[in-house]
């Protein structure tokens, strides 16, 4: 599986993200956002910091089933931006 990540029962997170996809992520940044040279990669990586509490350990995931079914604070109006650049 290209592009997944594994939340680990002692709590870390492995992440595979390819060469492309990541290239394609840091093109784009996220409308509004006050952060200066923040890009769509830094909020998916920030996003797997703050919300892999919410999947289940153990277990494969593609990083589009993980922006799916993250409950986010606030922040779900580039969820559907994320996966877009994602399916790409």
């Amino acid at each position: 599986m290209k592009d997944y990540l594994l939340a680990r029962s002692d709590g870390h997170v492995m992440v595979s993200v390819s060469t492309g996809t990541k290239e394609q992520l840091e093109r784009v940044y996220p409308k509004g956002c006050p952060f200066q040279n923040y890009s769509m990669f830094d909020l998916l990586m920030s996003w797997i910091k703050m919300y892999s509490w919410q999947i289940r350990s153990s277990v494969p995931m593609s990083l589009i089933d993980f922006v799916k079914e993250i409950r986010v604070d606030g922040k779900s109006v580039y969820k559907e931006e994320i996966i877009k650049l994602l399916k790409k």
